[in-house]
């Protein structure tokens, strides 16, 4: 099963989802805008900053996320038709 993950502020070193090979000891590095192993995708954010580890911008719960907030819905939608195999539209 394909997986899209989108990642902000959390380092995906220590959350990112696990991929099918787990004899990888750290199978994603802290910052990289696309990563693969495997069927996982894991999308990040382009500011500098990322990864912060913070809880928002503001290190809130309910602060928003410029890394997040900035991720283009076009760019989420081309990494998915990607990993299903179809052709991006237009």
């Amino acid at each position: 099963m394909p997986v899209i993950a989108l990642y902000g502020p959390i380092n995906p070193r220590y959350f990112g989802p696990w991929p099918p090979n787990p004899t990888l000891a750290v199978p994603y590095v802290s910052h990289a805008l696309v990563q693969r192993v495997g069927k996982v995708t894991l999308l990040q954010g382009s500011p500098p900053c990322v990864p912060c580890d913070r809880a928002g911008c503001e290190d809130r719960n309910d602060s928003a996320s410029v890394c997040l907030l900035t991720m283009a819905p076009a760019r989420v939608v081309a990494e998915v038709d990607r990993a299903l195999g179809r052709a991006p539209l237009g």
